[in-house]
C-alpha cells in the first residue's frame, strides 16, 4: 500500500507511513509526530543518494571486469566511480542532517529500507534474478520497521 498524507506540515509516503502516530517529540515536528515533513525529505534524500551510489558501484565494477586490459587508475576514475562518490558523500550530508533531529537507536535501523532499493536496483537496472528467499527478507524489513517505531 502506496499512501501519501500532508497533514500540519507532516508527511508519510508508503512504508515510512509506519512511523505515524510514534509520541516522539522531533526537533523539526511537533509533539506526536515522528518525522516532520523536512526531516522525512532530508532522510529520503539520504537513503536515495547512497543507493545511487552503491547501484552505481556495481555499474562500475561491471565495466571494470569487462575491461580486462585497462589500468586500475584508468577504472578508478572513471565516470561511474566519480559520481558513486559524489553520491555516497552526498547521502553523508543528509545522513548528518537526520541525525541532527532524530536518535540514532531510531534512525540506524531504519537505514535497512536501503537494502529494499538495491534489490529493486539490481532487478531492474542489472536484471539479477532476485530468489524468492529475498523477497521474504524485505517483508521481514518492513514488519521489523513497524516493531521498531512501536506501530
Amino acid at each position: 500500500m502506496i499512501s501519501i498524507k500532508n497533514t500540519e506540515n507532516t508527511i508519510c509516503i508508503g512504508c515510512v507511513n509506519v512511523l505515524k502516530g510514534v509520541n516522539q517529540k522531533s526537533k523539526w515536528g511537533k509533539q506526536g509526530v515522528l518525522f516532520s515533513g523536512d526531516v522525512l525529505i532530508v532522510f529520503i534524500l539520504s537513503i536515495l543518494f547512497t543507493t545511487s551510489g552503491q547501484l552505481l558501484q556495481k555499474r562500475a565494477s561491471i565495466k571494470y571486469s569487462q575491461n580486462n586490459g585497462d589500468g586500475v587508475l584508468n577504472n578508478m576514475l572513471n565516470a561511474d566511480v566519480v559520481l558513486s562518490i559524489i553520491f555516497l558523500g552526498l547521502g553523508l550530508m543528509f545522513w548528518l542532517m537526520v541525525l541532527t533531529k532524530i536518535d540514532l537507536s531510531l534512525a540506524y535501523p531504519l537505514l535497512s529500507l536501503n537494502y529494499i532499493f538495491i534489490l529493486l536496483g539490481a532487478k531492474f537496472l542489472f536484471k539479477e534474478a532476485i530468489p524468492i528467499h529475498r523477497w521474504v527478507g524485505v517483508g521481514v524489513i518492513l514488519l521489523g520497521i513497524k516493531v521498531l517505531v512501536g506501530a
